[in-house]
């Protein structure tokens, strides 16, 4: 490390007594409107403490963008950090130093920090920096769609927020195969950021395409999607993980408090009405979906297919209310789950579905279960269909399921048995607190005797 301020004499060396520095930080990159945040640090190298200083933010062409008098008392290496705001207001380049301002600085070479070279690009949203505390701001279809420009794990802390209803039945996403999905499988172009819907609504949402991971998001990792409200999808696919909001959801990707109302989802292997395929620990929790769902084996409700051998997709406090059924070319041995196709290694928990299941192996709440747990979740819709008939009230098919406190009706659904377990109740027991054991009538569950 080269020190400027020492002075060496007789094989010793004497810092100076007065001697601060600067360096600085912040984007090299941005669009118009964002608010940029830079840093400028001062540093005592001198042996005197320093409490009275100026820090300033300068721009091209010796442009003073902020200035502060500090009071902040340094000992001899200690340092602090000030931070400058700045909003590009046109497209541009530009560059920025700091500066660190001392009566009786020994040593004035290092109060003038390197430059930061910035290049501002056209607005892609309606405002925001990406951060945390200040997101994107997505107002327009545009702006849901230059989303796709930020993929990869490179993106994974970037924040985008919903500020206004959006229909995508606007060109060019309403014609030929419709809106693109958000995300591929590869790890460069998969999504990671963090979408709030803000209880706005995304309507008219059309995609007809013959490939993989169908849904407004394609393919998520490690991503979240938190109260994203879609409205009349028209969906269709032949190939795999295809649903209305992610096609595939990986990498403990959490999709909270997010609904689609009224349209279909039409899909190959692994269709859901919300999420396609979601397993390496991703979660669903507090959704639901009311809408036509068909597809190939698995298909659900809410969730095509959860987890896998070693990993888990876990549902929790969910239901469904639309149709679920299997796709005219592939009805026998289609496993139909009211919420999810198969739960394997997962658990689904305080969940219910009252819409009707169609299929060959039809079950209430999922179509097959491998090695997964349903807890404290029930189902009321109509079972039916078929060739084989293989239905039952909570699940069609058993494999090292466990069931806890877990109900459908007998009634209201057609079927008397379900295996592997759960119990089935008539109509007047579902309607009685007491039917419901362990359950959590204070915080989770209503009922009305």
């Amino acid at each position: 490390t080269y020190y400027p301020n020492i002075i060496i004499q007789h094989g010793e060396y004497n810092p100076l007594q007065n001697d601060l520095a600067a360096t600085i930080s912040g984007p090299f990159e941005a669009m118009v409107g964002s608010n940029l945040i830079y840093t400028v640090t001062a540093v005592n190298l001198g042996s005197n403490s320093q409490n009275n200083y100026t820090v300033k933010l300068m721009q091209e062409g010796g442009v003073e963008i902020g200035s502060i008098d500090a009071n902040v008392n340094l000992q001899q290496f200690e340092t602090a950090s000030f931070d400058f705001g700045w909003t590009p207001d046109d497209v541009q380049t530009t560059y920025f130093w700091g500066e660190v301002i001392l009566d009786g600085d020994e040593n004035q070479a290092n109060n003038v920090t390197g430059q930061i070279h910035l290049v501002v690009e056209p607005a892609q949203f309606g405002g925001g920096s990406g951060t945390e505390n200040d997101p994107y701001q997505i107002a327009t279809a545009e702006h849901l769609n230059n989303i796709r420009n930020f993929l990869g794990p490179n993106y994974s802390g970037m924040y985008f927020r919903q500020v206004a209803n959006i229909d995508l039945d606007v060109a060019p996403y309403n014609e030929g195969a419709g809106w693109i999905p958000i995300g591929t499988e590869a790890t460069a172009t998969s999504f990671y950021g963090n979408y709030d819907g803000n209880d706005y609504v995304i309507e008219n949402l059309f995609m007809n395409r013959a490939a993989a991971d169908t849904g407004l998001f394609g393919y998520i990792r490690s991503a979240t999607l938190h109260n994203v409200s879609l409205v009349d999808v028209d969906i269709t696919s032949t190939g795999q993980n295809t649903a209305s909001l992610v096609g595939a959801a990986m990498d403990s990707a959490i999709i909270s408090g997010c609904s689609v109302v009224g349209g279909t989802v039409i899909g190959g292997s692994q269709t859901g009405g919300l999420v396609g395929h979601m397993r390496l620990n991703a979660r669903v929790d507090n959704c639901f979906s009311n809408l036509y769902v068909a597809g190939d084996f698995p298909t659900g409700g809410l969730v095509g297919a959860t987890g896998h051998f070693n990993d888990s997709g876990d549902i929790t406090g969910c239901y469904v209310l639309g149709h679920t059924t299997y796709s005219t070319p592939s009805a026998a041995n289609s496993f139909v789950g009211g919420v999810a196709g198969t739960l394997w290694n997962s658990t689904l928990a305080d969940s219910y579905n009252a819409g009707p299941i169609t299929g060959d192996y039809a079950g209430g709440l999922a179509g097959r279960i491998y090695d997964g747990t349903i807890i404290n979740s029930y189902s009321t819709g109509f079972i039916s269909g078929g060739t084989g008939n293989y239905h039952g009230g909570l699940v069609a098919q058993n494999i090292s399921g466990a069931f806890v406190n877990s109900y459908w009706n007998i009634e209201t659904t057609g079927v008397t048995t379900s295996p592997g377990g759960g119990q089935g109740l008539i109509t007047v027991e579902m309607l009685q607190q007491d039917s419901f054991t362990n359950w959590n009538f204070t915080e989770v569950w209503q009922i009305v005797e």
